[in-house]
């Protein structure tokens, strides 16, 4: 059973065009199941940026949004990397944020925490 399957596909395509608008057109068909940070490349400064804008196109509230539980910070990754490898302690786990996922969130109005959001496609 897909989640997705009474969702409003204009929603979906308002979504994709907003994504090659603000980033450009990938050599690939955007589906729900496209990452935003695996797929899409979007992490960072441009993950915040890419989201603000999001929430201020669809109007989505996104103050409860855990950026940090999603995507990769900017910056020098070799020194933490290295601290890590030193200490014996494993890289954290970020969640993934996919392109239904913005969906549901236009739909509720919210792009909620991480642990009580997920898209999952084909269960």
């Amino acid at each position: 059973m897909k989640y997705f399957d009474n969702m409003n596909d204009t929603i979906f395509n308002n979504i994709k065009s907003f994504v090659e608008e603000v980033r450009w057109k990938y050599p690939f068909e955007l589906q729900r199941e496209t990452r935003v940070e695996q797929d899409l490349g979007i992490t960072g400064d441009d993950a915040y940026d890419f989201i603000n804008v999001f929430s201020k196109q669809f109007s989505v509230d996104v103050t409860n949004f855990n950026f940090d539980s999603y995507f990769e910070l900017e910056g020098d990754w070799i020194l933490p990397a290295l601290v890590r490898s030193f200490r014996g302690i494993k890289k954290e786990e970020k969640l993934v944020l996919t392109l239904g996922d913005l969906e549901k969130a236009v739909e509720s109005k919210a792009l909620t925490p991480a642990g009580n959001y997920k898209f999952m496609p084909n269960d």
